[in-house]
């Protein structure tokens, strides 16, 4: 019997030595299996990201030697008339961006959650979805052909000039008072198809309205309250989370904002619709001033980074469910 409970013993602490063996080695054979992804990342972003900054205080058109100027590209960037304008229209577009995205994506999620059935809300967010799959390239070439920057052709005008409003027939992209908020008006992504819900917010949005304990939903209900005091003063603060996220990423975004600009005006007429990253580009590749580039990189990069920091300081929600 003393054998026996030995041999058991001795049988579990070899099975123990094993297991801890097994541990030991699953750390190692976990860094090899991201190894190839860090070293891409390493390779394709942060290494092309530093080198960028380090850039941002030279000379350089990309091909010589860089030579040291100190802070003179950051000096002509605040002495910079496009920079100046382009700096405004972020501005612009990001508060427009902010107000669209935490509010009508919202109120979408809300009228998704609202229709009986479950498969019926599976169908909504499904058509809502549907047009991410579609590049944005097309989009922005789509409006291209809706607005154009003539008066007297396009699909917009054309259909003003059908329900007998010549008017407001204008050269939607070749109009400096108007070129900009044309722009902004398809800066959504989705809006061809649903205006100003963006589907990446309204998953986010259903995903918060959905942890929210129906307990407190029926408890506020049973004491009272109607459908807006309950989402005003139990769901939108317990949403604060995904209202946080999204204007963080609606930030980042709006300010990296270029490609719509690129494709649609290029920044015309007169630099009207000049972003920070349309005239990097146009700073990296047209003029090749790759350093006075790297500089206007890095100052959005500083911008992005401050106001992330601001945001995730001060917006907190009181309470998360997950």
């Amino acid at each position: 019997m003393k054998m026996a409970t030995h041999d058991l013993a001795g049988s579990a602490q070899v099975t123990l030595r094993r297991k801890a063996q097994r541990r030991k080695r699953f750390p190692l054979f976990a860094y090899l299996c991201i190894l190839p992804a860090l070293l891409f990342a390493a390779v394709f972003l942060y290494f092309p990201s530093l080198s960028a900054i380090g850039h941002a205080f030279t000379d350089w058109n990309g091909t010589t030697t860089p030579n040291f100027i100190g802070l003179d590209n950051f000096r002509q960037i605040f002495n910079d008339q496009r920079m100046t304008i382009a700096f405004q229209n972020a501005l612009k577009i990001t508060v427009f961006s902010l107000l669209v995205e935490l509010t009508v994506p919202l109120a979408a999620a809300k009228m998704i959650l609202a229709l009986r059935g479950e498969r019926l809300q599976h169908l909504f967010r499904v058509v809502f979805l549907l047009p991410l799959i579609v590049p944005q390239v097309v989009i922005y070439l789509l409006w291209e052909f809706i607005y154009t920057p003539d008066p007297n052709v396009g699909l917009l005008n054309g259909t003003l000039a059908a329900l007998h409003l010549p008017g407001l027939e204008r050269g939607w992209l070749g109009d400096p008072s108007v070129a900009l908020y044309a722009v902004m008006a398809t800066g959504m992504g989705v809006i061809a198809v649903f205006p100003f819900v963006d589907g990446f917010g309204l998953l986010i949005y259903t995903a918060g309205l959905q942890a929210i304990p129906t307990e407190v939903l029926e408890a506020a209900q049973m004491d009272g309250a109607g459908a807006f005091q309950r989402f005003l003063r139990i769901e939108l603060p317990l949403i604060v989370g995904q209202l946080r996220l999204l204007a963080v990423l609606t930030i980042v975004a709006s300010i990296q904002q270029y490609t719509a600009f690129l494709i649609m005006t290029d920044g015309n007429p007169a630099f009207v619709t000049s972003v920070p990253g349309l005239t990097m580009y146009h700073a990296a590749f047209n003029d090749t001033q790759m350093g006075y580039a790297c500089a206007i990189g890095t100052l959005l990069f500083l911008v992005i980074l401050i106001l992330t920091v601001i945001n995730l300081r001060f917006v907190r929600p009181a309470t998360e469910y997950s």
